[in-house]
């Protein structure tokens, strides 16, 4: 797709609906990793922060401990990269085929903001930046939540005319979907990418690896009911179930997206936020059950960057947005957050990104 054109849609979609900005076992198949090694994976320590809904105020850690993302300037050659390494007693743990950072694991003898520091002023670096946590955006769990009323709350379905919204106002402040829908109800053609917690978009057996991260004696993970009739993007060069990257893109058997949490191509949710926004963009609609979608009849493409506790790394979503536009998304969901003085890291890197783009 023209990279330009996806330069403007990917700024329009951060203004619009959310921001971003590596570990071998946490992308690329083809990589390993070393097992013997000391080092604790994000996957392993988001796991330990309680995923119950009362504890969502607590203090946060913002970042992956021992972790830094470094991007090293074009003309730096893997030789000097190597020796900057060794000089450091630092450690490579993963470069990615997207962004061409790379996450390196540094000693105790420095913070983390005083190596960001040091690797930042290198004249082989081009910027050097935390691995951010990054997680799902809070959402209520009221039943009344699915009434909707920010879609057309033009009154003629209640009681006396009374206004859905409970700010009241004229027309309650719906958005008048009714009338977009005369004109148009999205198309197919048009791939919204989510990038969350993954979707309820299939049937299928629980890894042994994610039994945890499930409710007790829960043995599959299965399609949300309303979007059965949900279009599911379809990599159409890709074989599923034969262990094959054919279509060479990096993943293997990826026919509807990919998990960068666990490393797979079921980017299934064990938390619920990722489906939820996928209701809300395409949710089956007019089918008499559950509530509408905005535009039922769009494409959705599921990535899966944050984990059952609705927590993720800024690598994780960056190599989501990079998967996302290399197979065809045209419109980019990000519904997550992360500390605010970081996001001006993670927009300095967007740029470069869009940059390497243009």
């Amino acid at each position: 797709m023209n990279r330009r054109y996806f330069a403007v849609l990917l700024i329009s979609g951060i203004l619009l609906v959310a921001v971003i900005p590596s570990k071998n076992i946490l992308s690329n198949p083809s990589t390993g990793v070393d097992s013997s090694s000391d080092y604790i994976p994000a996957k392993y320590i988001l796991q330990d922060v309680d995923k119950n809904r009362d504890e969502i105020e607590k203090p946060r850690p913002k970042y992956v401990p021992g972790e830094l993302i470094i991007r090293f300037k074009k003309e730096a050659t893997e030789e000097e990269i190597f020796d900057l390494e060794i000089d450091q007693e630092a450690e490579e743990v993963y470069a990615s085929p997207f962004t061409f950072a790379r996450v390196w694991r540094v000693p105790p003898s420095k913070t983390v903001e005083e190596w960001v520091s040091f690797f930042d002023k290198h004249p082989l670096v081009e910027y050097a930046e935390p691995n951010c946590f990054r997680y799902a955006l809070w959402y209520p769990n009221d039943p009344g939540y699915g009434y909707q009323w920010h879609f057309d709350d033009d009154h003629t379905n209640n009681s006396g005319g009374a206004s859905s919204n409970p700010y009241g106002g004229v027309n309650g402040g719906g958005i008048r979907m009714e009338e977009v829908w005369s004109i148009t109800n999205g198309s197919s053609n048009v791939v919204v990418a989510v990038i969350d917690t993954g979707v309820a978009y299939e049937n299928y057996a629980i890894p042994t690896d994610e039994e945890g991260t499930v409710k007790p004696n829960v043995k599959n993970y299965e399609k949300a009911p309303d979007l059965a009739g949900t279009s599911f993007w379809q990599n159409g060069d890709e074989i599923a179930g034969n262990s094959i990257d054919d279509d060479g893109n990096g993943f293997v058997d990826d026919v509807n997206g990919w998990d960068f949490v666990n490393n797979d191509a079921h980017p299934n949710d064990n938390h619920a936020h990722g489906t939820h926004v996928t209701g809300t963009i395409a949710q089956t609609t007019d089918n008499g059950l559950g509530v509408a979608g905005i535009a039922f009849n769009t494409t959705i493409m599921p990535i899966k960057v944050l984990d059952y506790t609705g927590w993720g790394t800024d690598d994780w979503v960056a190599n989501g947005i990079y998967y996302a536009v290399d197979n065809g998304a045209k419109i980019i969901s990000l519904s997550l957050g992360g500390d605010a003085l970081q996001q001006l890291w993670k927009m300095r890197s967007l740029m470069l990104m869009i940059m390497e783009w243009l």
